[in-house]
């Protein structure tokens, strides 16, 4: 077979050369074994072809069997580490849920006391705001009022006299005397001595226009 291999090479390095020459030294065996090296080489392609194709089938096997390792092991890991989670909340979470039942206790017996505590006050000084209460509003005592300014009505008193009715005003000018006032004419003149009865600025400035014109007059 490299004897007709290399032979087929010779003649088709002189057929490049001169064609005519190589045509005339041209083995007479030269065509059968030609194609039986073409259909060999064909033969070997085709094997060679199917080995790779094997090849790519097995390499795709083995890259499908190790991505599902590769989950099941990644899963298994996955779950392992979520037990270890859980196991380690749930102790977590019973550590603050019991002090958090501690805490509630603790509040709710705080505001039982505070709650006693209230009732106690209440009952304790219930009496004493009621009287306090009731003094601030039944015991009134009346005074007259510091801004409170009494006029002098002497010169009325001697114009009008006791009791008498303002003249053009029609105005009731009742006035009393204090008992020094009655019983001393001193007393009867001073300023202290009388006070107005029901005798409002309106009147007072009116009596005192009406005894200045008459002095005028």
């Amino acid at each position: 077979m490299a004897n007709h291999g290399l032979q087929d090479l010779k003649w088709l390095f002189k057929l490049q050369i001169d064609p005519k020459t190589a045509n005339s030294q041209k083995p007479p065996d030269l065509e059968p074994a030609t194609t039986a090296s073409q259909s060999q080489g064909i033969h070997q392609l085709l094997q060679a072809e199917k080995r790779a194709n094997d090849k790519l089938e097995e390499a795709k096997r083995r890259k499908a069997k190790r991505l599902r390792q590769a989950k099941e092991e990644v899963m298994a890991e996955t779950d392992q580490y979520r037990m270890q989670r859980d196991q380690a909340f749930w102790l977590k979470h019973a550590k603050t849920m019991g002090s958090q039942s501690n805490l509630s206790r603790e509040i709710e017996s705080q505001t039982l006391r505070n709650i006693k505590e209230l009732d106690g006050s209440y009952s304790t000084s219930m009496e004493s705001v009621i009287n306090q209460l009731l003094s601030i509003v039944c015991d009134v005592k009346p005074e007259i009022h510091s801004n409170y300014r009494v006029t002098n009505y002497t010169s009325t008193l001697k114009e009008y006299g006791s009791g008498s009715w303002a003249r053009g005003g029609g105005i009731r000018a009742k006035r009393t005397a204090s008992p020094e006032a009655a019983a001393s004419p001193e007393a009867a003149a001073s300023p202290e001595a009388v006070a107005p009865e029901h005798h409002g600025p309106k009147d007072i400035a009116e009596d005192r226009s009406r005894l200045f014109l008459r002095a005028e007059g």
